[in-house]
């Protein structure tokens, strides 16, 4: 039975890393290529490219330690619910002669709670995260659309539509 487990547990990481490396792989492949179309058009952008790698190992400089601590919260605080769900269900022939239904639901309740409170920390983390991978995205745009302004004569109209729908896959 446990080796059964741990193959269920293999497979299911193999499946969804595949999935998560497909994923990675195909975001980076067209960040690269939409990034390298839009220097040839617009070679001022890899100024605004290298500060922008700039600003994102920034982010990431923040983000990666508290995502790591929070996730390890939640796994900390998860525990004690699995606990206390095992403890219930193995003493449920003693729990309900002695009427301990309220205590042991009481420490159920705060169980969760606390595993919620560093669930919802970890995913208002990831909305941070996302909020600012979001701006400097809305940052490349704009600043793509004012370039392709100023270059207009240069770019003409089918090389600034370009750099815009490039800067939208960005």
């Amino acid at each position: 039975q446990l080796t059964n487990r741990f193959g269920a547990d293999t497979d299911a990481l193999d499946f969804a890393l595949i999935g998560q490396l497909n994923l990675a792989l195909d975001m980076v492949c067209t960040l690269l290529g939409a990034a390298v179309l839009m220097v040839s058009q617009e070679p001022s952008l890899a100024l605004a490219f290298a500060a922008l790698l700039w600003v994102y190992a920034r982010v990431r400089d923040i983000f990666a330690p508290a995502a790591t601590a929070l996730k390890r919260l939640d796994a900390q605080t998860k525990s004690p619910v699995y606990s206390l769900l095992g403890q219930a269900l193995d003493g449920l022939s003693t729990i309900r002669p002695m009427r301990l239904q309220s205590s042991l639901l009481a420490a159920a309740a705060r169980a969760i709670d606390t595993n919620t409170a560093c669930f919802l920390a970890w995913a208002h983390l990831n909305r941070w995260l996302g909020l600012r991978l979001d701006l400097m995205g809305a940052g490349v745009i704009g600043l793509t659309a004012g370039l392709g302004v100023v270059s207009s004569e240069r770019l003409g109209a089918g090389g600034a539509g370009l750099l815009l729908t490039l800067a939208i896959a960005v």
